[in-house]
C-alpha cells in the first residue's frame, strides 16, 4: 500500500502498517490475577473462621482448601484473559463484549455454592469468590486499556 506525500507531488512511499493495541498490559493482568488468588484465600480464612465447613456436594463430598482457591482463581482468569486477547485482536469491541459476558456468568455462577455446600456460611464465602474472580475480570479488561505491547 502507497500513499502520497503531500510536498512532493506523485512521489510514493511506503505506508507501515500500525498494529492495533493491546486490550490490557499483560503485566497488570498478571498483578490482577495473583492479587485475586491473594484475595480469595484471605475470603476463604474469613469464611473458616466464620464457622464455614468450606464442605460441597459434588459427586462425592469435597473439602475446599487453599490450593483448590488458587486454581479457581487463577485458571478461569488466565484462559479467560487468553481468549479476550486473541479475540480483541481480531475485533476491538471483544474486550467489551467479553467483559460483559463475564459479569453475567460470575453473578449467575454465585448462585451455584449455596445449592452445592452443606451450610449457608460456606454457600456466602463460595459466592463472594466467585464474584470476586468476576470483579477482577472486568477490572482487568475494561481499565488501564494498553497502548502497544504489554
Amino acid at each position: 500500500m502507497y500513499s502520497r506525500d503531500m510536498n512532493t507531488a506523485y512521489a510514493l512511499r511506503p505506508v507501515t502498517p500500525v498494529a492495533p493495541a493491546a486490550p490490557f498490559r499483560r503485566g497488570r493482568y498478571a498483578v490482577i490475577v495473583i492479587t485475586t488468588a491473594l484475595t480469595n484465600l484471605l475470603v476463604l480464612l474469613i469464611g473458616s473462621s466464620w464457622g464455614a465447613s468450606m464442605v460441597v456436594n459434588t459427586s462425592g463430598t469435597t473439602e475446599i482448601i487453599a490450593p483448590i482457591v488458587i486454581a479457581a482463581s487463577v485458571v478461569p482468569l488466565t484462559l479467560a484473559g487468553i481468549a479476550t486477547w486473541f479475540a480483541t485482536k481480531r475485533t476491538p469491541a471483544a474486550r467489551v463484549w467479553a467483559a460483559r459476558i463475564v459479569g453475567v456468568v460470575a453473578l449467575l455462577s454465585a448462585i451455584a455454592p449455596f445449592v452445592m455446600a452443606t451450610d449457608v456460611a460456606t454457600g456466602a464465602t463460595l459466592a463472594v469468590m466467585h464474584l470476586v474472580v468476576g470483579s477482577a475480570f472486568l477490572l482487568a479488561t475494561l481499565t488501564g486499556r494498553g497502548r502497544g505491547r504489554g
